[in-house]
């Protein structure tokens, strides 16, 4: 065995440590984690305070579960907050005024404990204030505030990041919800059909290249609809993971059965929003995110205010959204 050998086993050897002790510090903040209900007469929802994350969204009246259950065979979660990034990052971190910063895939936020701010029957807001452990890995002070608000049929989820530091403040936020298709069957060429609100005639998406990263160079993909104006939904969209629509495309996407009819929608006014499913497998569920930030380009070096789609608050002041999810 080579010397250069033996590094790079010893790395690998480090590398498995370190992750087996990021995935131990994550099970044990999700076995202190609690889950809040509320609900009114349409819809029920829990959400965990472990990321703030959705847990369930199911209907009053019919006791149907929308929100896809976490079955670890294709995806483990359920609709993650990710902040302060986006996807995953080049080499595993940023650079940030000279200083390189490792950071996990879709940032720290879905892996912290919230604190409960308020709750009544019909609205519950989560809390998360940065602290010693997240300014090593991210240098900024913040406030980072989930709301979640019933009305009849919809779920309006709010998002609040509140710069509490004396400098700039750059980050990405965006949602990573998963929906059950509505009448799942594997041997089914389509699984759901989709309609969009479109600013433009056109629809068009890119993907990731072989590297796991966007191409600098890439070329965008236009979408299909069929006659009845929908876009039919196979497992195929997504053999090249993620399909990432950018420029503020869509201002809402609504889910429909087999047989077109509506079963829920997302509306949002975002950016950016990415359809994906687990790659290569028939996957009963698909994500809808709506985004104010995306993947990274290969090799991307560039200080992270650079990096496209990235959000700024000056100190003092706020950054605050909101998307609405409507159930039918």
């Amino acid at each position: 065995m080579t010397k250069t050998d033996a590094f790079r086993i010893a790395i690998c050897i480090g590398l498995m440590f370190l992750s087996a002790k990021t995935l131990d510090a994550q099970m044990k903040s999700a076995d202190n984690a609690k889950v809040i209900t509320i609900s009114n007469n349409e819809l029920l929802v829990n959400i965990s305070t472990y990321g703030a994350e959705l847990q369930n969204i199911i209907s009053q009246k019919t006791n149907h579960e929308y929100l896809w259950q976490g079955n670890p065979e294709y995806y483990s979660r359920h609709a993650p907050i990710l902040f302060p990034f986006i996807g995953r990052l080049w080499e595993g971190g940023y650079n940030l005024d000279g200083k390189r910063y490792s950071m996990m895939g879709h940032g720290f936020a879905k892996d912290e404990i919230f604190e409960l701010a308020k709750k009544d029957d019909s609205e519950a807001w989560f809390k998360l204030t940065s602290n010693k452990q997240t300014m090593e890995i991210y240098p900024f002070p913040f406030e980072l505030t989930i709301g979640y608000i019933l009305e009849n049929n919809r779920l309006k989820v709010v998002w609040d990041v509140k710069n509490t530091g004396n400098a700039e403040m750059y980050f990405m936020i965006g949602g990573h919800p998963a929906f059950n298709y509505p009448d799942f069957d594997k041997k089914d060429t389509y699984h759901t059909y989709l309609g969009f609100d479109q600013i433009n005639e056109v629809l068009s998406y890119v993907n990731k290249d072989s590297t796991g990263y966007l191409n600098p160079d890439r070329t965008a993909n236009v979408i299909s609809l069929d006659n009845d104006g929908l876009f039919p939904v196979s497992q195929e969209l997504f053999k090249k993971d993620a399909v990432i629509f950018e420029n503020y495309q869509a201002r809402k996407v609504t889910m429909y059965d087999k047989n077109k009819n509506k079963y829920l929608a997302i509306e949002f006014d975002m950016p950016v929003f990415t359809l994906w499913s687990s790659p290569n497998k028939k996957a009963p569920f698909i994500c809808i995110e709506p985004l104010y930030g995306r993947i990274e380009e290969y090799n991307f070096i560039k200080d992270m205010r650079h990096r496209e789609w990235t959000q700024n608050v000056s100190p003092g002041e706020r950054f605050l959204t909101s998307h609405e999810i409507a159930i039918f």
